[in-house]
């Protein structure tokens, strides 16, 4: 799991030096290497969101197993009744963004 969480934090750093370089001068100023960086962004923006959406359902994921195990009786029956369904929408954008890294 740790490597897939390191894996979104690099697919979301990669993004950000595709933007980086598709307004660079040097790529401006030739039209190949714009259109390469333009391919490039387009995948890696596609890629990060992805990412993205696995952050933060992991993290949904987590804070409500925290919530479920707490000692508040209410706000740990609305999260275990939460859990099934995230614990389903986790799986899918797990699976969704592992297969976008192959």
């Amino acid at each position: 799991m740790k490597d897939l969480i390191t894996e979104a934090k690099n697919v979301i750093q990669k993004l950000k030096d595709a933007e980086t370089l598709l307004s660079s001068p040097e790529v401006l100023g030739d039209q190949a290497k714009m259109k390469k960086a333009s391919k490039d962004f387009a995948v890696a923006k596609q890629k990060a969101e992805l990412a993205e959406t696995f952050l933060k359902t992991n993290q949904a994921l987590k804070d409500a197993k925290e919530a479920a195990e707490s000692g508040e009786e209410e706000l740990a029956e609305m999260a275990k009744e939460e859990l099934p369904e995230l614990e389903e929408k986790f799986e899918e954008i797990q699976e969704a963004f592992y297969d976008s890294l192959l």
